[in-house]
């Protein structure tokens, strides 16, 4: 799940009178200035490297960083980056990486990188989209920097903007910088990335890794849970900022950076979503325009790879329009693009699937594949496997529990022929809901609000579905008047709506969605903590939607990692065009009439891309449903999840903070001889694989303390 960023040079006495540690013969890299740089760079490339892990330790009380400790964080991180490695240390501080290539430039990267004049050393795992930008900021030629690592490109912004630098670089990105002369560790995370930086910060001592398993390697770091977080996570409320899965272990945020020096961290955000601005074009050809051109764009910079590109592709408009995009440009370069999409089995048990959702996606797949020539379909099939398999691999390379349990199967599936077919990266349309199709749901509210109750009637009119009166004013007061409600007026009528087994009540307002333990929420102080930020359980969208939508990124940025995960299992790396920093901010700024205009959803996207889908995708107002066969799945696993359930209780953390009962009730319910579909029984299923998912995190996380 599942992706960005400089220049060091000289061939001084500073690097060799330095304690430089190389692993498989790798020392650390000096770059010298211009060509130079690039000969040098080309003379000891190595083909297949490319950062996906760093890690380090700073000591703040003088004593030497030990070479044992950062040996052990690379040997702990070596899945991340089979490819190559190397360690640099000197004094008080020690860098590390480990190497996976991705990119033609990657072949180029020589890191740790350490400045001409000794006194900065680059450690990073990035891409770098506006190479081409920079290239005329550094007064440098395309011909210079056409080999130049990304890695390269970050250096050079350092040296030129200093701590400012994160805010001039486009992509994703993770990377530190140790700075001698001002004698601090810069650590910068690229605003919406899937790569984190972990770290664990003492009076003596400051340390970071990409993955949690990096500082655990260490005794000195404990392996706890930080049950507050994980409470939390279990019932949707905000997380505290920076906060981990593990207890003392912090995250450096999305589009922040940290400064690490003698007067301890300073955070700085370089970047912020701005929920003021809002674009203004003349027509609304100009938007559709503004948009595909940058669009363009940002698939161009997504489609840089050493192999062929895969897309994880279903029909639904968000993977089909990043596959139609793709597909059109790697048509000029005569190359093609593979697609996988996930099926459930043929004559599935399907009476679960509710009005408005559909199962198997082929159809629209292969209108696709009938519209573009150079798409080769691969339907993924996940017959007779569980979503628990394999799962201790997954909690082992990503330290994180797998967020939607029941994909998992698929997604793993989807891995595994990706790195069969030598296909390195996998697109996917994952965040578009968000951004390049977002449904224009704060168009009515917003129109009540400013007293236009006229325009907002019309608006929901959806005339090209000839919507009867009755069906006009439904759609009114769903789409207007209901989210104007006070919440727990609002939780009533949707629990009445919706039939839930049990209403939502003050004491367990999570009770639908959550698996916790009722007495581990109240030790944790859940409700209290959570209203103090605002937060009141309806899980109900903002009056301003584009705060709605930034904190579907911030609410999962916590389990985001398992993408890194993944990469270091298979060796492919996802990347999501749709949650791209540029078509983040376009998207927010476009006006909500553009997304939605009379009672017609997604409308900026459906424009967009008329004439590059089929029409059948286009019109299709159903959704697909993932893992829609889970019925099947559950029943065929019975006695793992069985036995599963029967492990909590000799578990301390699964029996604490999971409501046990709960999930068996759910589990002998739905896997009984005489089962009968009820009409919420898959958000049922849904809890209860999450709840498994989790509870195996937390045996998974008692034994590795162990």
């Amino acid at each position: 799940m599942i992706s960005g960023e400089a220049l060091v040079f000289n061939q001084s006495l500073f690097c060799f009178s330095s304690c430089i540690i190389s692993l498989g013969g790798v020392l650390p890299r000096i770059c010298t200035p211009r060509v130079f740089l690039l000969i040098f760079l080309k003379r000891n490339s190595k083909e297949g490297i490319n950062l996906s892990a760093i890690f380090g330790i700073m000591n703040s009380d003088g004593n030497h960083t030990t070479k044992c400790d950062l040996v052990q964080m690379d040997a702990a991180l070596a899945q991340h980056g089979p490819d190559d490695g190397g360690i640099w240390c000197n004094d008080s501080v020690g860098l590390g990486q480990r190497l996976m290539c991705f990119t033609p430039e990657d072949h180029f990267e020589q890191q740790p990188l350490i400045s001409q004049d000794g006194l900065r050393v680059l450690v990073t795992d990035a891409r770098i989209d506006n190479r081409q930008e920079l290239t005329v900021q550094f007064a440098l030629s395309p011909s210079e920097t056409m080999e130049m690592p990304d890695s390269a490109f970050i250096m050079l912004a350092y040296e030129k903007w200093g701590l400012d630098c994160p805010s001039h670089l486009i992509g994703t990105f993770a990377f530190a910088l140790w700075d001698k002369r001002e004698k601090h560790l810069l650590l910068v995370r690229s605003p919406l990335s899937d790569r984190h930086i972990y770290y664990h910060s003492t009076s003596t001592s400051f340390t970071f890794s990409t993955v949690p398993k990096g500082l655990f390697v260490l005794e000195r770091i404990p392996c706890e849970l930080n049950q507050q977080a994980f409470a939390d996570y279990l019932v949707l409320a905000p997380e505290d900022p920076g906060s981990s899965f593990y207890r003392d272990v912090f995250r450096v945020q999305m589009g922040s950076s940290l400064v690490v020096g003698k007067n301890g961290i300073k955070h700085h955000l370089f970047w912020k979503p701005d929920y003021q601005r809002e674009l203004k074009l003349n027509n609304d050809n100009d938007y559709v325009e503004a948009f595909t051109e940058l669009f363009e764009r940002v698939i161009a910079d997504h489609l840089r790879s050493i192999t062929p590109v895969g897309v994880m592709m279903s029909g639904g408009l968000d993977s089909s329009s990043v596959a139609a995009v793709a597909a059109s440009q790697l048509k000029l370069r005569n190359q093609r693009l593979t697609t996988f999409t996930e099926i459930p089995r043929k004559g599935f048990f399907d009476d679960t699937i509710a009005k408005g959702r559909y199962a198997d996606e082929t159809p629209l797949v292969q209108k696709m594949a009938d519209a573009y020539d150079n798409i080769d379909v691969n339907l993924v099939q996940t017959d007779g496997i569980f979503f628990l398999n394999n799962v201790t691999q997954l909690f082992d390379a990503a330290g994180v529990p797998f967020y939607a349990a029941p994909n998992k199967v698929w997604i793993d599936a989807i891995h595994a022929e990706a790195q069969q077919q030598n296909v390195k990266v996998l697109l996917t349309g994952g965040s578009g809901n968000m951004t390049i199709s977002w449904n224009g749901s704060g168009l009515v509210q917003g129109l009540l609000k400013s007293g236009r109750l006229f325009q907002a009637w019309h608006e929901t009119n959806n005339t090209e579905q000839s919507m009867s009166g009755v069906a006009h004013l439904r759609a009114f007061i769903s789409r207007g008047l209901l989210p104007m409600l006070p919440s727990p007026v609002l939780n009533v009528i949707m629990d009445i709506r919706h039939k839930k087994f049990n209403l939502i009540t003050n004491n367990e307002p999570w009770n639908f969605y959550s698996s916790i333990n009722q007495t581990f929420a109240k030790s944790q102080r859940v409700i209290a903590r959570s209203k103090s930020k605002g937060f009141d359980f309806s899980l109900r969208s903002n009056h301003n939607t584009k705060i709605t939508r930034y904190s579907y990124f911030k609410m999962a940025d916590i389990h985001k990692s398992v993408t890194m995960g993944y990469k270091a299992l298979y060796g492919v790396e996802s990347r999501d065009p749709t949650m791209d920093v540029r078509i983040f901010d376009f998207c927010l700024s476009v006006p909500e009439d553009q997304y939605c205009r009379r009672g017609k959803d997604r409308w900026l996207i459906r424009r967009a891309l008329s004439n590059r889908l089929p029409k059948e995708i286009v019109n299709n107002t159903q959704r697909g449903l993932q893992a829609a066969d889970w019925l099947e799945r559950l029943n065929l696993a019975h006695n793992i999840i069985d036995e599963e359930l029967n492990l909590w209780k000799s578990n301390s953390l699964p029996r604490t903070i999971l409501d046990i009962g709960k999930l068996r009730n759910i589990f002998n319910r739905i896997c009984s001889s005489n089962y009968t579909p009820g009409v919420n029984d898959y958000y049922q299923s849904f809890l209860l694989q999450n709840g498994l998912m989790n509870g195996r995190f937390l045996r998974w996380l008692e034994a590795a303390k162990s």
